[in-house]
């Protein structure tokens, strides 16, 4: 009697042990299965979520929500939505998003939106951004923007861009940058604007 007693009890074990194994099997596999879809659901919903705000719904955005988009979004984002942006809210994108504005974009911004930039959001631009500046707006550009130019983006500058220069934006060009100019470049500019690069860096051009 005992010994049957015995086993019973420990057959009433082995079914809870097994159905309790069995249930956290089945949450891990819930888990493993749903989680990652509902992450990429969510994530492609909220990207196409900010891809269809009307312009007044993004304007009315504070600078915290706009630094807080992700990448993704921010390249979502057409040049009818930036061009509405004000200057505060241009200068709260992040340096990574900064990267990733297609170059519609670029060329939708306005001379007081390429004014807001920080120098530091002119580095993080692609050489295909760049470009992308409309000539009207280069003479919009700071002399501290001007000189935050990689020496690769200058070197990428149209003529008709290098042309939009004002004397005091040439005059902030630093030596490197100069040196990084191509000759079609360097031939492209005016009596008065080699005057604005100094004697100081033309002599450089002569020792490089």
């Amino acid at each position: 009697m005992f010994a049957l007693l015995f086993v019973l009890s420990a057959i009433q074990v082995y079914v809870k042990v097994r159905d309790s194994d069995t249930g956290t099997a089945a949450s891990n596999s819930t888990t493993s299965t749903t989680a990652p879809t509902t992450t990429s659901s969510t994530t492609a919903t909220t990207t196409n979520a900010v891809s269809s705000l009307t312009t007044a719904q993004l304007a009315a955005m504070g600078t915290a929500e706009i630094a807080a988009l992700t990448t993704a979004q921010v390249s979502a984002l057409t040049s009818d939505q930036i061009s509405v942006l004000t200057g505060s809210q241009i200068a709260a994108f992040e340096l990574v998003d900064v990267a990733v504005l297609n170059t519609s974009a670029i060329a939708g911004l306005s001379s007081d939106q390429i004014q807001a930039l920080t120098t530091d959001q002119i580095q993080a631009l692609t050489t295909s951004q760049v470009r992308a500046i409309e000539v009207a707006d280069i003479g919009a550009l700071r002399t501290d923007q001007i000189t935050a130019l990689e020496t690769r983006d200058i070197a990428a500058l149209t003529t008709d861009q290098i042309h939009a220069l004002t004397n005091d934006q040439i005059s902030s060009l630093t030596t490197a940058q100069i040196r990084a100019a191509t000759t079609g470049q360097l031939s492209s500019l005016t009596t008065n604007d080699v005057a604005a690069l100094g004697t100081t860096v033309i002599g450089s051009l002569s020792t490089a």
